[in-house]
């Protein structure tokens, strides 16, 4: 279910980012639309308290890591955008990493699934695992071809 709701929160980024980006106002409606149903879930599965497999870990802290997440790879992106001579982010190079979003929260939740309790470390940790998802895509990648 958690992770359902964050890929909905991806697609609805994207739509939204791609509807600014075109200026397709008559088509905003699908953005409302989709922000609609996924708040519809979070109130949903907050009201119902659904938990994760161990049922140690809350909904609302799975999203806050998963966000964590999606922030250090857009912050990867504007740090290589400020690299450049001109500041220049396009919008094709944010929304690749929201794609691979869910891949890569898999890999890391499998991790943080180790850890005893959530602290300031465990958003850290998701933070630089979205800031480096080049080498975390990587990796897993080298574990699958082993299996």
């Amino acid at each position: 279910m958690v992770f359902f709701i964050l890929s909905l929160v991806c697609f609805t980024l994207i739509l939204g980012l791609y509807l600014i980006q075109t200026k397709k106002w008559t088509n905003l409606i699908y953005l409302v639309f989709f922000i609609l149903i996924l708040t519809a879930i979070l109130i949903y599965s907050q009201h119902n308290r659904l938990y994760t497999i161990r049922g140690t870990k809350k909904t609302y802290e799975e999203i806050l890591v998963f966000l964590s997440m999606c922030i250090g790879m857009i912050s990867n992106r504007i740090v290589d955008g400020i690299k450049g001579k001109r500041f220049r982010i396009k919008l094709p190079e944010i929304i690749k990493p929201l794609f691979v979003s869910p891949i890569v929260f898999l890999f890391l939740w499998g991790v943080i699934q180790r850890m005893e309790e959530f602290s300031f470390i465990t958003y850290c940790f998701a933070f630089q695992n979205g800031f480096f998802w080049q080498a975390v895509l990587e990796r897993i990648g080298k574990n699958i071809s082993k299996n």
